[in-house]
C-alpha cells in the first residue's frame, strides 16, 4: 500500500526558505507514514529577501514587497507550476499567516481596513482541494 501525501511549507520542514532567512521548525517526525511533499513558493526570491503582504486592489488579490513592487504575477506563475506538477494530495499543512501559505490566518490590506484570509497559495489550491483537509502548524496535530 502506498502512502499518502501531505503536502508540507518548506519551512516547518526546518528548510531555509523564509524571507529572514530562517526556518520555523521541523515537524517531518510527526509525518512518517507520509509521502512529505515540501513547498514554498516564495523560494525562487532567494534569502534573505524583502518581505511580501497581500492587498486586496478592487476584488484581486496583489502580493506585493515591501519594497512596493508588484510580484503577484511572478508569484502566481510558480505556483501554477508547482501545483500542475504536484501528485493528488491527502492531507495539507501550511506556515500560519504567510502570504503565500497561510489558511485563513493571513493579513490582508484593504482600502480601509485588514481581514484574515488565506496566502495565494491557499486560494489556488481550494479550487482543487476541500478545506477539510488543510492545516497549519498550530492545527496539524488536531487530526
Amino acid at each position: 500500500m502506498s502512502k499518502k501525501n501531505v503536502l508540507v511549507s518548506a519551512c516547518l520542514l526546518n528548510e531555509i526558505c523564509r524571507y529572514d532567512g530562517t526556518t520555523k521548525m521541523d515537524i517531518y517526525d510527526d509525518l512518517k507514514g507520509y509521502e512529505i511533499i515540501p513547498v514554498c513558493p516564495e523560494r525562487f526570491m532567494g534569502v534573505p529577501r524583502p518581505k511580501i503582504s497581500l492587498e486586496n486592489s478592487e476584488g484581486k488579490l496583489q502580493v506585493i514587497r515591501e519594497d512596493g513592487l508588484n510580484i503577484t504575477e511572478v508569484l502566481e506563475e510558480e505556483i501554477d507550476e508547482f501545483i500542475a506538477s504536484c501528485p493528488k494530495l491527502d492531507k495539507i499543512i501550511l506556515k500560519s499567516k504567510s502570504p503565500s501559505c497561510g489558511f485563513k490566518t493571513t493579513p490582508v490590506q484593504y482600502a480601509d481596513s485588514i481581514k484574515i484570509e488565506n496566502g495565494l497559495l491557499v486560494h489556488k489550491l481550494l479550487q482543487i482541494y476541500d478545506a477539510s483537509i488543510f492545516f497549519d502548524e498550530n492545527t496539524y496535530k488536531s487530526v
